[in-house]
């Protein structure tokens, strides 16, 4: 890579504007590879607990247990139990997009 083409990607860097295809090209030059990663702000344990709650919540509200808007201890107990098992088993409920979009 040319001294402009640093400063141009070392600039968009800086910007947070740099492309993918211009990090691409500057891996090439280094003889690297390019490696693009998303990685989750928590463990992937605490992401399927949260979704298991969530989904078992929605699951209450559908069958009319959860008819106030603070859930009793009662009620919080059935949705740990429910989530709980729902991890347990990988409910494909888990993964279900009109779920997904409710969260």
């Amino acid at each position: 890579m040319s001294q402009p083409a640093i400063v141009k990607l070392e600039k968009g860097e800086r910007d947070g504007t740099v492309s993918l295809n211009t990090l691409a090209k500057a891996a090439e030059a280094l003889d690297c590879k390019l490696v693009y990663a998303l990685v989750p702000k928590s463990s992937l344990d605490d992401i399927l607990q949260t979704r298991a709650r969530n989904v078992a919540s929605e699951i209450m509200e559908k069958i009319a247990l959860a008819d106030s808007t603070t859930p009793s201890d009662e009620q919080l107990q059935l949705i740990e139990g429910i989530a709980g098992e729902m991890v347990r088993n990988l409910d494909r409920r888990l993964w279900d997009e009109r779920q997904n979009d409710k969260s």
